[in-house]
C-alpha cells in the first residue's frame, strides 16, 4: 500500500513532514490542479528511488552522523528544511542545519 500527501492547495510534496516549515524551496512533487495523479505518482516513484539511492550512497561513503538515525530528520535536514539551524550554532539542534562531512 502506498500513501502521498496532498496539501490544501492541491500540492503533492515530497512527504508530509516537510510540508510547508523550514527554510529552502519546498519538495514539491507536482500540482494536481495541473498535473494528473498519474503523472504526480509516477513522478514520485522516481525521486523516491533516487533518493533512496542517494542515502544508500552517502551511508557507504560514511557520510553520517547521528542525525541520521533519524529518517524523517535526516530527510528534512538533506531536503535544505532544516537549513535555518545553522543560525544557531549553541543549541542541541544546530547539526541540522548542515550536513555531515
Amino acid at each position: 500500500q502506498r500513501q502521498i500527501y496532498v496539501d490544501a492547495r492541491g500540492r503533492v510534496p515530497f512527504c508530509c513532514q516537510l510540508s510547508r516549515y523550514g527554510t529552502g524551496p519546498e519538495p514539491i512533487l507536482g500540482d494536481l490542479n495541473s498535473e494528473s495523479l498519474a503523472t504526480v505518482f509516477a513522478r514520485g516513484e522516481t525521486t523516491y528511488s533516487d533518493f533512496a539511492a542517494e542515502t544508500s550512497r552517502l551511508y557507504q561513503m560514511g557520510q553520517r552522523d547521528a542525525v541520521d538515525d533519524y529518517p524523517c530528520m535526516s530527510c528534512a535536514r538533506r531536503n535544505g528544511r532544516t537549513a535555518f539551524m545553522a543560525d544557531f550554532p549553541t543549541h542541541a539542534w544546530a547539526a541540522l542545519g548542515q550536513l555531515p562531512a
